[in-house]
């Protein structure tokens, strides 16, 4: 007869526990569990309640993994900055911390594998640099800047093409205090501005862009120099990194390669006094057979 009568009632609520968390009701799970552990203690409850608690809603190993699904883009799911992706050791390590907290082998809560897959997908977009400028180019557009956005821009074009083709200005009339204005006389917008176009158009300031877009084009060309200096600035700071541990190097080569020669002399030390003791035996061998046939023959 079994000495615990709870045991049962205790394997029938372990059980439904179990259901309760197939069917995804965590709460019924986790009340189920430790009322299996209420009735009769055993590893096997403790072992699941100790799973819920650990990877069920609300758990750090949960939050991990909602937070990168509700990621909205590439920087957010890794958890850094369009200057922090520059870094390539920086990112890696953000990466590997990642990883060993929502790997679906080491995280069992709900969504693991689909958040470790939009991890890897973040990953290794942005540690490429041709796959992160298409990417930025797609989802991330350069904001506008001043009078030099292409929208901007654009926007003023399509309002000028609805004004009249006349921009001429009448001739402002004197008032007391107030002197016409000279013969020749044009608009200027400091240092180094000239109108442009024809009686019909607006003067515009050379300095900014066209109305084609040519700012959005010019910040991409910026933004790709700027990571390519940046690359460059890493792959320089890698080979001084080598060039300073050289010496380290060649000194450890110096030092292993005179073990070598030590060992290639002791080496041949033993083999000269091996081959002296075999003339030596032989000797001695010849020696006695020598005396046992004078021996016999006596």
């Amino acid at each position: 007869m079994d000495a615990n009568p709870n045991r049962q009632a205790a394997s029938d609520a372990l059980d439904k526990a179990r259901a309760k968390k197939t069917a995804g009701d965590h709460e019924s799970a986790v009340r189920l569990a430790e009322k299996s552990l209420h009735l009769a203690p055993s590893d096997a409850a403790q072992a699941f309640l100790d799973f819920l608690v650990k990877f069920g809603p609300g758990s750090d190993s949960a939050k991990a993994v909602t937070r990168i699904l509700q990621a909205g883009d590439h920087y957010a799911v890794l958890g850094v900055s369009n200057t922090d992706v520059d870094d390539e050791k920086l990112l890696k390590r953000t990466f590997q911390q990642l990883a060993l907290k929502i790997h679906p082998d080491k995280n069992a809560a709900e969504g693991a594998q689909e958040a470790f897959q939009k991890l890897n997908d973040a990953f290794s977009t942005l540690s490429n640099p041709r796959a992160k400028q298409e990417y930025d180019a797609k989802h991330r557009p350069a904001p506008a800047r001043g009078r030099g956005a292409a929208g901007t821009s654009a926007g003023r074009g399509a309002a000028r093409s609805k004004q009249p083709q006349s921009w001429n200005v009448p001739p402002r009339p004197a008032h007391a205090g107030l002197s016409p204005r000279p013969a020749g006389w044009q608009p200027t917008g400091g240092p180094g501005w000239q109108p442009t176009g024809g009686p019909g158009e607006r003067p515009r300031d050379p300095g900014g862009p066209s109305a084609g877009g040519g700012g959005g084009a010019q910040q991409c060309r910026e933004d790709a120099l700027r990571t390519e200096i940046s690359q460059l600035r890493n792959q320089l700071s890698d080979a001084r990194s080598h060039a300073k541990a050289l010496p380290h190097a060649r000194a450890q080569l110096k030092l292993r390669t005179d073990e070598l020669d030590r060992a290639r002399a002791q080496y041949e030390q033993e083999t000269r006094r091996w081959q002296e003791l075999q003339h030596q035996w032989h000797d001695r061998l010849t020696k006695l057979e020598t005396q046992a046939r004078e021996h016999a023959e006596v």
